[in-house]
C-alpha cells in the first residue's frame, strides 16, 4: 500500500511540473520548493515532544496565485496532497530542511503559492478545500499518534525564506493539535502513609484505562474570514463530531508505586514499557467516560512481598466531586488533562457488642 502511495506522489508531481510551466513565464533559476522546520504548539506522540519529530512525513495542498491571496476560489491547485519529508536540518542546505520530491517555486517574480499541512502523511479521509483541512472518518486506533493541521501560509515566494541574501530556510508551518492528550498521576489520600503510630499503605498500580472514549471522528478546521486572509478559530466543541465508543489502556506493566500523597507521574513508568499512561485521544463530550485503575495493595503490617492483588476502582472523568470550578464536561483540541488519581481506602470500623449474662445456680455447699 505504501508503494501505491508513492507511486501515485510521483506521478502527481510530473503533473504539477507540466502545469507550473503553463502557469508563469520562464526566469533563469528554478528553486525547489522547501519548509523550514515545522512549529507546533506543544507534543506529538506519546512522549509529548515540543518539537516536530524529524522522522514523521508530512502532506501538503498548495494554492498558485499570480499575485498575492485572493480568496480560495481564485487560486489553482498547485500541490494536491503532496507529501513532504526533512531532508537538512533547516538552513544548512540549499534545499531549506524539508522539501517535497519534484516541486519548484514558479517563474514568475509577482507569483505567490498559499500552503496549508497535516500531519502525518496520509492520515485517514484527509481533504483541503476554503474552510480549511477536513479529517473524515479518522480512527483513533493505539493513542499514541499526534494528528496535525496547519494554519494557512499565505502569499508565500521562494524570496522571502531567503536569510542574509544566501541561506534558504523554507516555508515556516505552524502545526495545530486536532486530538487531545490525557495524561494521569497518583498519589495516596491523607492518613494512609508517612506515619510513625499505625502502617503506611503502599498502591502498586499495574493498569489504567479509560472507558467509553469515543473512537471515530470527523474534525473541519472551520477557517473564518479575517484581513489577512481565513484564520482558524479557538478550539471549541464543534470542532469534532465523534462516535463508537472504545477502551483505551492507558498504562499496564509492573507497577507504578504510590507510597505518598505527592502525585506520582504515570507517563514513562514500567519496565516493560508497554505502557506510558499517555492517551492522545478524540475531543468528545465526556457524558459516560470513565477512568479504571487496577492495582495491589500492602502495608507494612503484613508479611513483607505479600500484596492484596488485582483491587479495581472506577471514576467517572467528566466531573469533580470536592470542586464544581474544575469540572471538565469534554476535551477539545490542543489541550492536555492531567487527572490525578487519589487512591483512597475506606477506614476499618467495628460495632463492638456484648452477649449478656448467664447466671447459673450453684447448689448450697456445707461448710
Amino acid at each position: 500500500m505504501k508503494k501505491l502511495f508513492f507511486i501515485a506522489a510521483i506521478a502527481g508531481a510530473a503533473l504539477v511540473s507540466c502545469t507550473k510551466n503553463e502557469l508563469a513565464p520562464s526566469v533563469t533559476e528554478q528553486q525547489v520548493i522547501s519548509f523550514d522546520t515545522p512549529v507546533i504548539g506543544a507534543a506529538t506522540k506519546v512522549d509529548l515532544l515540543s518539537t516536530y519529530p524529524t522522522e514523521t512525513h508530512f502532506g501538503v495542498f498548495g494554492l498558485y496565485y499570480e499575485g498575492d491571496w485572493t480568496g480560495y476560489d481564485y487560486g489553482v491547485s498547485y500541490m494536491d496532497n503532496v507529501e513532504v519529508a526533512r531532508v537538512a536540518p533547516a538552513g544548512t542546505d540549499t534545499d531549506g530542511g524539508w522539501t517535497a520530491n519534484g516541486y519548484y517555486w514558479p517563474k514568475n517574480n509577482a507569483s505567490t503559492l498559499t500552503f496549508a499541512a497535516y500531519s502525518p502523511y496520509m492520515a485517514t479521509g484527509v481533504s483541503h478545500d476554503e474552510t480549511g483541512i477536513h479529517f473524515t472518518n479518522y480512527v483513533v486506533d493505539n493513542a499514541n499518534v499526534d494528528l496535525l493541521f496547519s494554519d494557512r501560509a499565505y502569499s508565500q515566494k521562494k524570496s522571502n525564506q531567503v536569510v542574509n541574501n544566501s541561506v534558504y530556510y523554507g516555508v515556516n508551518i505552524t502545526f495545530n493539535h486536532a486530538l487531545s492528550a490525557i495524561l494521569f498521576q497518583a498519589k495516596a489520600a491523607v492518613g494512609l502513609t508517612g506515619n510513625s503510630d499505625k502502617p503506611n499503605y503502599k498502591f502498586v498500580i499495574t493498569k489504567i484505562e479509560v472507558l467509553n472514549a469515543d473512537s471515530k471522528g470527523t474534525f473541519n478546521q472551520n477557517l473564518t474570514d479575517d484581513a489577512y486572509g481565513p484564520i482558524t478559530p479557538g478550539a471549541s466543541t464543534s470542532d469534532w463530531n465523534t462516535s463508537i465508543p472504545k477502551d483505551y489502556v492507558a498504562y499496564t506493566g509492573s507497577g507504578i508505586t504510590v507510597d505518598s500523597t505527592t502525585p506520582i507521574s504515570a507517563f514513562g513508568t514500567g519496565t516493560d514499557n508497554s505502557g506510558k499512561a499517555d492517551l492522545i485521544l478524540l475531543p468528545q463530550a465526556l457524558n459516560d467516560v470513565s477512568v479504571r485503575v487496577t492495582y495491589n495493595l500492602r502495608h507494612d503490617g503484613m508479611p513483607a512481598g505479600k500484596y492484596i492483588e488485582n483491587n479495581v476502582v472506577s471514576a467517572n472523568l467528566s466531573y469533580d466531586d470536592a470542586d464544581d470550578s474544575k469540572d471538565v464536561t469534554s476535551w477539545l483540541r490542543g489541550k492536555r488533562y492531567i487527572y490525578t488519581l487519589t487512591l483512597d481506602l475506606d477506614k476499618i470500623y467495628f460495632a463492638p457488642n456484648m452477649a449478656g449474662w448467664t447466671d447459673v445456680e450453684v447448689p448450697a455447699s456445707s461448710l
